[in-house]
């Protein structure tokens, strides 16, 4: 068994530019544990656990789902954290760009998933990236804190834009030290 997520990777200069507003944010000493610039990605789908004889299917799925899908451009937006400011475990960044087609995109690629009989979340989707992660040791006075600083905070607009001409099906390793992400396959979308 191994753990398989859908995504789309961001663009190198998206990754430049966000790496300087993680080490603005990593600068400030919360008590949040920054991901990595190269690990950030828009989770389409996650799958979770699933046995490596099924990888063929999710393929074909993935393929089927990005056929009608030609290429869009999407950019960074504004900080957000799960669940919510009084109790924030996950800070996200939101997705700004070709909304629609992302909706779609992602729509088309778990219905297909769907009908082959893989699982999708019950949550509703929200396009984000999750770019930092509370420390579990944090107390609840903290985490509120942390809440209302994030509420006040306005990072500067991202200039830098993404086109999504392709999705990738990555394996995720988990380590003590954190999870590691492989890339098993990308399928480009309709370039007619």
């Amino acid at each position: 068994m191994i753990r398989v997520f859908v995504a789309v990777d961001l663009s190198q200069e998206a990754r430049k530019e966000l790496a300087r507003s993680l080490d603005r944010l990593a600068a400030k000493r919360w008590p949040v544990r920054w991901e990595p610039v190269e690990k950030l990605h828009l989770t389409l789908s996650f799958l979770g656990w699933v046995k490596e004889d099924k990888l063929e299917a999710i393929l074909g799925c993935v393929e089927n789902g990005v056929q009608t899908i030609s290429p869009f451009t999407i950019r960074l937006g504004k900080l957000g954290v799960f669940p919510n400011t009084l109790q924030p475990r996950i800070v996200w960044l939101g997705i700004k760009g070709d909304q629609p087609a992302l909706v779609r995109l992602r729509r088309l690629v778990a219905e297909n998933l769907i009908t082959a009989g893989f699982s999708d979340e019950k949550r509703p989707w929200n396009p984000h990236l999750t770019i930092g992660r509370m420390k579990k040791e944090s107390s609840f006075r903290s985490k509120k804190e942390l809440g209302r600083q994030l509420q006040k905070l306005e990072l500067s607009e991202f200039e830098a834009s993404t086109l999504v001409d392709r999705i990738v099906i990555y394996r995720s390793i988990l380590k003590p030290s954190g999870s590691k992400y492989v890339r098993l396959s990308e399928i480009p979308l309709n370039k007619t």
